[in-house]
């Protein structure tokens, strides 16, 4: 069982050693798909291990073993867990949570402002926007409403 909750923190590893040079490797459009896949998937299984090691700590207080109705002394053999290992991982994965939640929220204002801007400019101006500005941007909006 402790091999399987290494394996994630494993996969993020060898993911952040060979993502920069399989990019390079790979055509952008298929790196960016490819990657942004395994980032995901490799975060949800980190996340999960971590939280498993936290709930194994947590599993062997006798106040929240007799909720769960079950023996603090068992969970405490399946998976000798430090107290201060199980602490850390569950903070982190309450970090991690937070932060991803908060990200999730504005980028989602961040959509709905960017739909209610291309809305004012009307059905006439299909795909590109132009401007008259001093300075220069360019945007790519995405989405099924976007504009390109």
């Amino acid at each position: 069982m402790s091999v399987a909750l290494c394996l994630p923190l494993l996969a993020g590893l060898a993911l952040f050693l060979g993502a920069r040079p399989l990019a390079d490797r790979i055509p952008p459009a298929t790196a960016a798909v490819l990657l942004t896949a395994a980032m995901l998937v490799t975060a949800l299984a980190t996340g999960f291990a971590l939280s498993v090691l936290a709930l194994f700590v947590l599993g062997q207080v006798p106040l929240v073993a007799r909720l769960g109705h079950w023996s603090a002394e068992v969970v405490g053999r399946g998976l000798p867990v430090p107290a201060a290992v199980g602490l850390l991982a569950g903070t982190v994965v309450c970090v991690l949570l937070t932060a991803a939640v908060r990200r999730a929220t504005l980028a989602g204002h961040d959509l709905v402002r960017a739909a209610l801007a291309c809305r004012r400019f009307g059905p006439a101006a299909a795909g590109l926007v132009v401007v008259d500005d001093e300075l220069p941007d360019a945007y790519a909006l995405p989405g099924l409403g976007g504009r390109e």
